[in-house]
Formats: C-alpha cells, sequence, structure tokens
C-alpha cells in the first residue's frame, strides 16, 4: 500500500505544481489588465 500511495504522490505533484503555476499566471495576467 505505501508503494503505491508513493506511486500517486509522485504523479500528483508534478501536475498540482503545474496547475498552480497555471493559476498564479492567469491572477497575474488579470493585474496586468486590471492596473
Amino acid at each position: 500500500r505505501i508503494g503505491t500511495d508513493e506511486a500517486r504522490e509522485s504523479l500528483l505533484k508534478p501536475a498540482q505544481e503545474e496547475t498552480n503555476g497555471q493559476v498564479l499566471q492567469e491572477i497575474a495576467d488579470a493585474i496586468s489588465r486590471a492596473s
């Protein structure tokens, strides 16, 4: 079970970071347009 959790974590983590980066970029773009 531990191995499965580690495998899932290693798959989810990059996707999570990519999503966070995309959201931050969209927020930055919105701020740029607003100002």
